[in-house]
């Protein structure tokens, strides 16, 4: 019986091996301004065993291709420090070890509004490709390309849609892209409108995150029973995170912080209901018209006066001011108005945004919020204008003062 044991002691051991890897996801490291610790973390990258499945940096690797929402570097000397961040980033990297993958995806500061594929940021990397698909250790990963303004443009969401066709619904996901959107309905909205389209019915899809500067997790319900967990990353200077797989499955996150160490952090529990991943203007039934800032082109150049701020493609940011003129002629029955937009008050003096409406953009009417609710701003259309044919919408705000962020209009009955 003894010549027995080892075989089967040989076979269950087999059985038990641990099949567990890793893969390290690193925040904005905004090349000049925050890239300080990243050396230090690409000999600590360098230094694990097994070495990690893939590193990925999770967008602003720059800082310069966009100094802040709405701008594109375009002077001699703007171009040039975008080039010396492109060069010392690359030189930051050129350390880590060939044989472990990098996935760079592209964020805000690497991008500049209306622009496809990153042809900014990758005039210094050419080799990066602006979106991926590929599975490793049972787990399907993405990488995709939000650019500045967490919009996903019509040739990526056909290739988005098509890989996740070819996709196992029932294997765990995982999106590297850097804005953590879903949730919102104002800003980088075509990040929401991808996952639902891409994975409603994929059964646990994670989507990991920077841009937010913080390190936070929330859990979403997908339409077809699934759940969506979002986590975002804190920027490089502040720490990077480690995830560990096991059996196509994520079942470790542990934070390194450049201040407190390493230290294990919570799962989300998939088992949980998980908050509706909302659109704009949904679940209400008082909608006359809308539009959507960028999301149609014509439309939006019909309704366009004038505006003063960052114009990121899709919305608005730093708003001071914004004209948009409405077609209240087509809809008599319109009593109302609304605003889809985070308003934000002027940092210093805590005034509020003001918001003003006209019949020829002259005669100007200051009006009163009636009410906010999923981030739409509604106001009463005075009873002087009720059957003119436009109604010219003036929102005053207080550009950098603030952070008054404006996605799309929309009358009400």
């Amino acid at each position: 019986m003894k010549g027995f044991v080892l075989p089967v002691l040989l076979i269950v051991g087999t059985l038990c091996a641990s099949t567990k890897e890793r893969f390290v996801v690193i925040g904005d490291v905004h090349e000049s301004t925050y890239s300080q610790n990243l050396p230090g973390q690409i000999a600590e990258i360098n230094a694990m065993v097994p070495a990690p499945l893939f590193v990925s940096l999770l967008g602003d690797c720059i800082s310069s291709a966009s100094l802040n929402f709405g701008h594109t570097a375009s002077t001699p000397n703007e171009l040039a420090q975008m080039e010396s961040d492109l060069k010392g980033l690359r030189a930051k990297l050129s350390p880590l070890n060939p044989a472990i993958p990098l996935k760079i995806v592209l964020g805000n500061h690497d991008t500049a509004p209306g622009e496809i594929d990153g042809a900014k940021f990758r005039k210094g990397f050419p080799e990066v490709p602006p979106y991926q698909a590929w599975e490793q250790a049972g787990i399907q990963f993405m990488v995709w390309n939000g650019g500045h303004d967490g919009s996903i443009d019509p040739v990526q969401r056909k290739w988005i849609l098509e890989k996740a066709a070819a996709f196992d619904k029932n294997k765990t996901t995982v999106v590297l892209v850097h804005q953590p959107s879903v949730g919102g309905v104002v800003r980088e909205r075509g990040i929401p409108k991808m996952v639902l389209a891409a994975f409603g019915n994929f059964r646990r899809v994670w989507l990991l995150a920077g841009h937010e500067h913080c390190n936070g997790l929330e859990l979403f319900a997908l339409p077809g029973g699934g759940r969506l967990a979002q986590a975002v990353h804190v920027k490089s200077i502040d720490g990077y995170w480690v995830y560990e797989t096991e059996n196509g499955e994520i079942v470790s996150r542990s934070y390194r912080s450049a201040k407190t160490g390493e230290s294990q952090e919570k799962l989300p529990d998939f088992s949980r209901p998980g908050r509706k991943i909302p659109l704009p203007f949904e679940n209400r039934d008082d909608v006359l018209w809308r539009v959507l800032i960028g999301d149609d082109a014509a439309e939006t150049a019909a309704c366009f006066v004038r505006g003063t701020g960052g114009n990121c493609g899709t919305w608005w940011f730093y708003v001071k001011e914004l004209v948009y003129k409405l077609p209240l002629g087509r809809f008599p029955q319109a009593e109302r108005f609304g605003i889809l937009a985070n308003m934000s008050k002027q940092r210093k003096t805590g005034e509020p945004v003001r918001v003003y409406v006209s019949a020829n953009d002259v005669d100007w009417i200051e009006t009163v919020l009636l009410e906010e609710k999923t981030s739409v701003s509604v106001y009463a259309v005075p009873a002087g204008l009720k059957g003119q044919s436009e109604l010219f919408v003036r929102v005053a705000g207080y550009g950098y003062g603030a952070d008054t962020c404006i996605g799309g209009f929309v009358l009400l009955k």
